[in-house]
């Protein structure tokens, strides 16, 4: 495989480049391989550069078989895509970044950040030899890819447990899951020509590779293919639980189709790497004064016995836990005590709180809790950023994506003229796309030891109730305003739902946005994945306010 084949297996590596005053028109077009990979009567890929980059690629392009065949293939821009999405977020969304669609005159390659082409071609079933693009002949690794799956078809559909349905990137998934269940892939829906052409490429290529490896070693081939499509179970919910991190996928990939591997040292590559998957993952579920919950996914065959220790604290006894395979398991943990107070009684502050989960063979796993109280002080308590749901993906990397600046949430517990309140800015895109009753805020909130409140919210319309109980106290004030580009709530705290939280001084909150232009929603203090509701909030200590 060539440099540039690797480096679109990985990746588009995209590197800040500077624009020139003038993008000039594209000249001396050329593939950047001379060896792609060439699947009989499937789809050829074939990354393209210019001797002057810049505007003005055409849509298509000739190739040429060595029978005097002449193809006509469809150039495709590979892209960064937007950060912000109006859409609800996918436990298996598609973590690569990129989106491919037909190029278009203005995309311009001299601006190195913002994508790459690539030729894709229909090629014939008795397809062989070299080929002539642009002048130069190529030499294709020709190869005859697997037959295709029989069966009742997959639907394509969004669940836990199903590949991303958008991503042309994903859809080799599909096919891999197929055979897994004895059933035959979705056909493709892209409605962009060159979006189904990449999704159908990389599929072959998944089968093939898989094949090859197959040929090497059953055993191995088995094993990396349960990797690829594992599914685990919370409770009768299942869910995705296999290798989704796309640089880590692309890694096996490589290896599979490296030439320079094949029999044992293929098998030994592939099993090297199906070796050194992690199979844990793990977030807080709940975050107490008293205790904290965590939720573990075992994605591997076997239990896994998983050590759980406060890294904050000297000489701190771990507890072990095993964990079934295939489940997610709730593991609740108590909090170390609080520090003892010193001879004059003064409190030392608690260190942040710090979880190390570790098992063998598995790296280990540090959950940052937080404090079991935060303190109100003016001006004021604001909650952790507001998080979109959880991926299986952002998991496995062990960090999350920020939610984009311009559909960001903050929410603020202050005391004004006495009274405690909420403050909670919504920010959103302009021009929004839906009227203003869709943008609302949830929020749960009251003193510790009572079910909470649970009170939506919305830009403009009436205030109600969630938990059931349809009474809102008389002392209720919430105040709203609305610009372009946000609005934002206020309420003043009624007594009864902490706002006059008495000698313990301590209330709770937790909030949900939701956007007025999609499904997307965001949480705070805690996230989770799609399907599980989040239930954590955060417990405020209210006497350390000194006006």
């Amino acid at each position: 495989m060539s440099a540039s084949e690797r480096a679109l297996l990985i990746c588009l590596c995209f590197v800040t480049g500077v624009a020139p005053a003038r993008a000039e028109t594209v000249q001396g077009i050329r593939a950047a391989t001379s060896t792609p990979l060439a699947p009989r009567g499937g789809v050829m890929q074939i990354p393209l550069t210019a001797a002057q980059p810049g505007t003005g690629w055409p849509a298509t392009l000739p190739l040429e078989l060595a029978d005097g065949v002449r193809l006509q293939g469809t150039v495709a821009w590979l892209h960064r895509t937007r950060l912000e999405s109006a859409a609800a977020r996918r436990w298996t969304a598609d973590a690569s970044g990129l989106g491919v669609r037909t190029i278009a005159p203005t995309d311009d390659t001299s601006r190195v950040d913002l994508g790459s082409p690539l030729l894709l071609v229909r090629l014939p079933p008795d397809g062989g030899g070299s080929v002539v693009f642009m002048g130069e002949p190529l030499s294709p690794r020709w190869f005859d890819p697997p037959p295709p799956a029989t069966g009742p078809a997959l639907k394509l559909e969004s669940r836990p447990d199903r590949p991303d349905p958008a991503s042309p990137l994903e859809y080799w998934r599909w096919t891999l899951l197929a055979d897994q269940l004895g059933q035959s892939p979705p056909e493709i829906a892209f409605s962009d020509p060159a979006a189904a052409f990449l999704a159908e490429h990389y599929a072959t290529i998944w089968r093939s590779a898989l094949a090859r490896l197959a040929a090497a070693s059953p055993g191995v081939a088995a094993a990396c293919r349960d990797q690829l499509t594992r599914i685990a179970m919370d409770g009768e919910q299942p869910f995705a639980a296999w290798v989704a991190q796309p640089a880590v996928v692309n890694d096996l990939l490589e290896r599979c189709l490296d030439p320079d591997r094949d029999g044992d040292r293929l098998a030994r590559a592939a099993l090297a790497w199906s070796d050194a998957q992690s199979p844990l993952i793990a977030w807080p579920e709940l975050v107490a004064a008293q205790e904290v919950r965590v939720a573990m996914v075992n994605q591997g065959l076997r239990p896994l016995v998983v050590r759980g220790r406060w890294t904050h604290v000297e000489e701190d006894v771990p507890i072990a836990v095993e964990i079934p395979a295939g489940q997610l398991t709730i593991v609740r943990l108590d909090r170390p005590p609080p520090p003892t107070p010193g001879l004059l009684g003064e409190v030392p502050e608690e260190p942040p709180a710090v979880l190390t989960l570790t098992a063998s063979g598995v790296p280990p796993i540090r959950l940052a809790v937080g404090p079991r109280h935060l303190e109100a002080r003016p001006p004021g308590v604001f909650l952790t950023p507001f998080r979109a749901p959880l991926t299986l993906a952002e998991l496995q990397a062990g960090r999350q994506r920020a939610v984009a600046a311009n559909r960001g949430t903050i929410a603020h517990v202050r005391r004004r003229a006495g009274r405690w309140e909420i403050f909670v800015d919504c920010r959103r895109p302009t021009p929004t796309t839906l009227g203003p009753q869709a943008e609302a805020v949830t929020l749960r909130l009251g003193p510790p030891q009572t079910p909470f409140a649970t009170l939506l919210v919305p830009e403009s319309g009436v205030v109600r109730r969630l938990d059931g109980d349809e009474t809102l106290p008389n002392s209720l004030l919430v105040e709203r305003r609305s610009y372009t580009d946000r609005w934002y709530m206020r309420m003043v705290v009624p007594d009864p739902w902490g706002g006059d939280p008495g000698p313990i001084g301590l209330f709770r909150l937790g909030c949900r946005r939701q956007h007025g232009d999609g499904e997307a929603t965001e949480t705070a203090p805690l996230t989770g994945p799609p399907w599980r509701r989040v239930t954590g909030a955060a417990e405020i200590d209210l006497n350390r306010w000194d006006d």
